[in-house]
């Protein structure tokens, strides 16, 4: 479902005096303004209407809050990530930027950006970007005496989103969790959800995750490679393809449907070194892709070897391992 010619509205991208990059993204049919401010490798937010525009450009700069202590899961995704790649500092160059979307006309943004932030100049500090390492640990265990249920979390590199592979691997990301979700589904009759997704940010990365009840996790993790590593699902059938073809559009569509979301998004494009428009035009690239190139896709990203897997469970007695009945 090809978008029609002409229905992404023109984007204003120019370098302020001082070196920030304007992005504007004119959307008459909102009644708000949302601004993003990409510094030091954050977003920050600000939403205002028209006619504050001004004040919304003069207070933009604010400290982005973090939390000091991640939650268990976010800690086992930075372990496996750290785990499975490098992160490389980022050159300074063109990742300071201030993105406009909403009810704002372009030469008005433009001249407001000039008058508040015309000296800026640019801190020179950028989020990481992520190489593949060599070397890591494929599978490692750890036991979470609070956990009720076992995780596993797995990531592999996938191409970039400037990559022509990159729509390609969408595509097989969907139809690689369909296969998981199905294949724990029955191995295991505590499944609670498995998924299979692209994640971009810094680079790009192929992210599965399972929770399952009832199960160990070192056994749930082997379970999970075993369902990456088969190829049935590589070739897909005409149903399959369906709807990985629609589980895709859902995912990059629906979430650019609010203002707000589409500002973020293609903030984070930009920061990313992609045009502002990339995540709204993405429908187009996905038209193009068949399912050869999909397979060729799976056939070259998701393999049993290219994953790091990290699993955390309860600690279960000899009894209570393998609740999993088998296929």
């Amino acid at each position: 479902m090809s978008r029609p010619a002409g229905s992404w509205t023109p984007v204003t991208d120019i370098r302020l005096p001082g070196g920030l990059r304007l992005v504007v993204l004119p959307a008459p049919a909102s009644t708000v303004v949302e601004a993003r401010l990409v510094l030091t490798g954050q977003v920050v937010e600000a939403t205002a209407s028209p006619d504050r525009l001004d004040a919304c450009l003069s207070d933009l700069v604010v400290p982005a809050s973090r939390d000091p202590r991640p939650a268990p899961r976010d800690r086992l995704r930075r372990e496996l990530l750290g785990e499975r790649f490098e992160l490389l500092p980022r050159v300074p160059g063109s990742s300071d930027l201030l993105l406009l979307a909403g009810a704002v006309e372009s030469s008005a943004a433009v001249a407001a950006a000039a008058r508040h932030l015309g000296g800026f100049v640019p801190a020179g500090r950028r989020r990481p970007r992520m190489r593949s390492r060599d070397s890591y640990t494929a599978v490692r265990i750890v036991d979470d005496p609070e956990a009720s249920y076992a995780t596993v979390l797995a990531a592999a590199p996938a191409p970039e989103p400037s990559d022509g592979a990159f729509a390609a691997v969408l595509l097989a990301a969907e139809l690689a969790g369909a296969a998981l979700h199905r294949g724990l589904s029955s191995r295991f009759a505590g499944l609670l959800s498995a998924s299979c997704v692209v994640e971009h940010s810094g680079g790009a990365w192929l992210s599965v995750e399972a929770d399952v009840l009832d199960a160990g996790a070192a056994e749930v993790a082997a379970a999970v490679l075993d369902e990456l590593a088969a190829t049935d699902w590589h070739v897909p059938t005409a149903e399959a393809w369906q709807a990985a073809r629609a589980g895709t559009f859902r995912s990059t569509v629906v979430a650019l449907a609010g203002t707000a979301q589409t500002a973020t998004t293609c903030a984070e494009a930009v920061a990313d070194g992609l045009p502002p428009a990339f995540w709204p035009t993405l429908p187009e690239l996905l038209d193009r892709v068949d399912p050869a190139d999909v397979t060729a896709a799976a056939q070259r990203y998701l393999t049993r070897h290219s994953f790091a897997v990290v699993a955390s469970g309860p600690p279960l007695d000899q009894e209570g391992q393998g609740h999993g009945r088998p296929r």
